[in-house]
């Protein structure tokens, strides 16, 4: 993989453009849904630039931890950010912001579903040409067995060695999520979010088990935490339907 492009005779981070992307993609998304009801789009753009300030400080919890602890590590050298630390720290300022904008908090959780969906997608694309968050060692005649530059995490644990690209695994499953969601029929304030939450949930738990990690287990701390918001999203869910909140046909 490429972790930088150049432009010219300048140098840019690969992983950097990407998520840039993904950013702009999810403000998008949210300008294409609700094209037709403007003053909805305002406050929910709104929201967004002030949740971008928790999302980016949550998400460089694993930069700042990785820089501390292993600065002279492949993973302290070319760490990126960590995307779920983000979204919670989101969701806890998206509670008060939304009063504070006399926003539906679950409408516009169901409106940013999309948007960090397809923002995920383009995040994880840019982790496969960074050569983080990289995969085991799997056998050479795989056919989407990948090898990773010396200058990225990947490649310099693993030099000349074929991986699993589970950062592509991840970006398709998040593909397919934002694909899902953008044709599913949405009968009530809430179901966007929480089908996101359960099919993320299951995504990642299968492909937790064709990362790496350092010390292996029978469960990953990833797969707990997938487990758990996969029974939180069931159950919210369920709550949401069962509640008089329909969308009238």
């Amino acid at each position: 993989m490429y972790p930088k492009m150049f432009f010219g005779y300048s140098m840019v981070s690969s992983y950097w453009i990407l998520v840039g992307i993904g950013i702009i993609a999810g403000f998008m998304s949210i300008i294409i849904n609700t094209r037709k009801e403007p003053q909805k789009m305002k406050k929910l753009l709104l929201l967004g630039l002030f949740l971008f300030i928790p999302f980016v400080l949550g998400a460089g919890i694993t930069i700042i931890y990785n820089k501390l602890f292993f600065p002279e590590t492949a993973c302290g050298r070319f760490s990126g950010f960590s995307l779920w630390p983000g979204i919670i720290t989101a969701c806890v300022a998206a509670f008060p912001l939304c009063r504070l904008l006399k926003i539906n908090v679950w409408e516009a959780a169901d409106s940013f579903a999309l948007s960090v969906s397809i923002g995920g997608f383009f995040a994880k694309t840019g982790c496969l040409f960074n050569g983080c968050c990289f995969g085991k060692i799997c056998k050479d005649d795989y056919f989407l067995a990948t090898f990773f530059s010396v200058y990225s995490a990947a490649g310099g644990m693993f030099p000349d060695k074929p991986l699993h690209p589970v950062q592509l695994y991840s970006a398709l499953s998040w593909l397919f999520i934002f694909i899902f969601l953008t044709f599913k029929k949405k009968n009530f304030d809430g179901q966007l979010i929480t089908t996101a939450g359960i099919l993320f949930a299951v995504f990642n738990f299968i492909i937790e088990y064709f990362r790496y990690h350092p010390l292996e287990h029978f469960v990953s701390n990833s797969q707990i935490f997938s487990l758990i918001i996969l029974a939180v999203s069931i159950f919210l869910y369920n709550n949401r339907k069962n509640t008089n909140q329909y969308i009238l046909n």
